[in-house]
């Protein structure tokens, strides 16, 4: 039968103890204490070795991000994305057609003003 460890009944094996062995990493008089660190992180004049390090990715353009990386995206940002770029392509397609029109009915002009002056020359 198993014994129960509780709290009252608790016995530490001296061999369950972890102990360091190796040198100190820590050097002496360079000790902050917890207040001075915050205050020191509040400012923005924590030293860099302290605070995390910060990785660049070569990306120039920090405003491009790309939304499909996130981790919250998922198939309905993906439809609704896809609507959105459906709509753009639909709306640059009439402009487009719009400019067409506008220029064949200019040049239409052009050479009807084109063919007027020159049965006035003849």
């Amino acid at each position: 039968m198993k014994k129960v460890k509780f709290q009252l009944t608790y016995v530490e094996d001296p061999n369950s103890i972890e102990t360091h062995t190796g040198l100190s990493e820590t050097i002496e008089g360079q000790s902050q204490p917890i207040r001075e660190i915050l205050v020191k992180f509040q400012r923005g004049t924590l030293e860099m070795d302290i605070q995390m390090p910060v990785y660049y990715d070569n990306i120039d353009d920090f405003n491009a991000v790309d939304p499909t990386l996130q981790p919250d995206y998922d198939i309905i940002d993906a439809q609704n994305d896809l609507i959105k770029l459906r709509q753009q392509i639909a709306e640059k397609n009439a402009l487009i057609e719009q400019q067409k029109l506008a220029l064949s009915a200019q040049t239409t002009s052009e050479s009807k003003d084109e063919q007027a002056a020159n049965e006035v020359q003849q």
